[in-house]
């Protein structure tokens, strides 16, 4: 019988304590639960909206979600952007609202209300829509006053909400100067203030055809390609092909700058021109046709850009740092050895007299060689001075070549009108010679690796 009552008492407990968890706990959560959604302004799921709509007096921007690609129907229709859009809504998604004390009796006009300065609405797959007015008047705090879908209720909302509701069709277009896939591409045609050339894409890698000896440096092609492609649009001027006079205006009927790619279905290209009178970097693009202002200081890296400037200046000159155990220099006629031992550089060749070696001026050294880039292309005559006399030769631990560098001598040669100071130079990787700075050579002074020791005047013992 006592066990009977055991059971009942232990039942009960478990029953009580179940109803205090649900009571104190469960209906707790879900309270808070139903309170943060009812702040929500946009209560729908980000992945089911396929429609948002901004209203404000006699504009509309009209946005559609069609094949999960969004796209701008009103007031003119284009490709949207995709990354502006999709902020847009994720960012007003997370956002809650307050809400002033319930008062059937507010006076809308006293909040701006009674004519609102923007109405954004939005739906969703189902076909429910949901819309909020904003008022331009702002409390204390600077946030907006609004009512969502017309339930005469003042509520607050962050200031944010009017500013995006105030930009232009712009900010929600397309910006890209090149709408379709880079990565299609097959063709490239560039003429700017110094250069005309043609890139084709074979394999992987980019090559200039008509100089198929050129190597080229991949990222340095890629790059630039990127560059005049993804230029951001700062404002449509003009849909369609402008007036010839329009385009004389801006300097676009004889361009100084075109570029133009090809895929394998089809042709883009754009004229490019800064006009200081109208204050504007200008592009006319085709297929399709607009007339765009860009940033302006795009200009300076399309206006110069030349064939030269993407040529591989770094592989002629690569090695593995890690592997070099043994240098060795002959700069006119003077010689050094240098091996390293334990992770310490040591001098193998005779000290000079009254100077110590310095191990991490040898460090340096072999840190400034690693950095070294080929300064200018040459020229076969130009390359037929070629000497070479100097010397840096880098082995590895086991005596085998590494990366050699022969060079000399010192000429003074004009490189696109501008005289320099160079050497001429190649390594054992290539035949091809080509040039050096001076100053970067002189850098390559080994006698650093040696400080003085200033004699004493203190009598021997």
């Amino acid at each position: 019988m006592n066990f009977k009552k055991t059971l009942f008492f232990l039942a009960g407990t478990i029953v009580l304590g179940a109803a205090i968890y649900y009571f104190e706990f469960i209906q707790v959560q879900q309270k808070k639960n139903e309170n943060e959604k009812s702040q929500q302004i946009i209560s729908f799921k980000i992945e089911d909206i396929n429609f948002f709509q901004i209203q404000k007096k006699d504009t509309k921007i009209t946005l559609q979600k069609n094949d999960k690609v969004w796209v701008l129907t009103e007031p003119i229709q284009d490709q949207a952007d995709q990354g502006v859009v999709q902020d847009l809504i994720k960012n007003f998604s997370e956002q809650k609202m307050q809400s002033l004390e319930s008062n059937t009796n507010l006076n809308l006009a006293e909040f701006g209300l009674d004519q609102p300065e923007a109405t954004l609405i939005w739906k969703n797959n189902a076909g429910l829509s949901e819309k909020i007015q904003i008022s331009s008047q702002k409390n204390f705090e600077g946030q907006s006053f609004a009512i969502l879908n017309d339930d005469q209720k003042i509520r607050m909302v962050q200031s944010n909400w009017l500013a995006k509701a105030n930009e232009g069709s712009t900010y929600f277009r397309e910006k890209r100067l090149y709408r379709a896939d880079l990565s299609e591409v097959l063709k490239v045609d560039v003429k700017s203030l110094n250069d005309h050339f043609q890139l084709q894409k074979k394999g992987q890698s980019w090559i200039a055809p008509q100089f198929e000896n050129y190597e080229l440096d991949q990222n340095k092609v890629r790059q630039m390609i990127k560059d005049f492609a993804e230029s951001t649009i700062q404002n449509y001027l003009f849909e369609g092909d402008p007036s010839e006079k329009e385009q004389k205006e801006k300097g676009l009927l004889n361009p100084p700058v075109q570029i133009e790619f090809e895929t394998a279905k089809s042709t883009w290209g754009a004229s490019l021109n800064l006009d200081d009178k109208n204050k504007g970097l200008f592009a006319l693009t085709t297929k399709p046709s607009y007339l765009v202002s860009l940033d302006m200081s795009r200009w300076e890296k399309f206006a110069n850009v030349t064939l030269d400037s993407l040529r591989d200046r770094k592989t002629l000159m690569t090695f593995s740092i890690s592997d070099v155990q043994k240098i060795y220099s002959k700069i006119q006629n003077t010689e050094y050895d240098f091996l390293n031992e334990k992770q310490s550089w040591i001098l193998k060749s005779n000290l000079p007299a009254e100077s110590e070696f310095l191990p991490i001026q040898a460090e340096k050294i072999l840190n400034t060689i690693h950095d070294f880039e080929i300064s200018e292309f040459v020229d076969v005559d130009v390359a037929k001075k070629f000497e070479g006399k100097n010397m840096l030769i880098l082995k590895s631990a086991g005596d085998e070549l590494i990366y050699q560098l022969n060079w000399g001598p010192s000429l003074k040669i004009k490189f696109n009108g501008v005289e320099k100071e160079v050497y001429l130079a190649r390594t054992q990787i290539s035949k091809n010679i080509f040039a050096i700075d001076k100053t970067i050579i002189d850098e390559l002074k080994m006698d650093r690796v040696f400080k003085k020791i200033t004699p004493t005047n203190e009598p021997k013992k």
